[in-house]
């Protein structure tokens, strides 16, 4: 079984919350004259940035190390490592990701 995730989670908001009392000089409380669902909002669409530009990333790279395991030369690599880290990386390079040619 793989590490506990939630751990991880609680103290990753613990760090956040220190470091908004140190930038802030206070934690997170109501009534402090934002608006939070915008701020939530605008978070929402910094990260949806984030994924895509990671998505973006991870496929540039599947697709180069996709390549150079195809390639007959160049790597010492046996033939058959080679076809398994191959079908590793297709099953990385998801189907629900849009090819960028595809994207108007």
């Amino acid at each position: 079984m793989g590490a506990m995730v939630l751990p991880k989670v609680i103290d990753d908001l613990k760090d956040r919350d220190a470091k908004g009392r140190k930038e802030y000089g206070c934690s997170l409380h109501t009534d402090n004259g934002r608006n939070a669902l915008q701020d939530a909002y605008e978070e929402a669409l910094d990260l949806s940035m984030y994924l895509k530009q990671a998505l973006m990333e991870r496929k540039q790279l599947l697709t180069e190390l996709r390549e150079r395991m195809s390639e007959p030369s160049g790597l010492s690599v046996p033939m058959d490592v080679r076809l398994w880290c191959i079908a590793i990386i297709d099953e990385f390079m998801t189907p629900t990701e849009p090819d960028e040619s595809e994207e108007g």
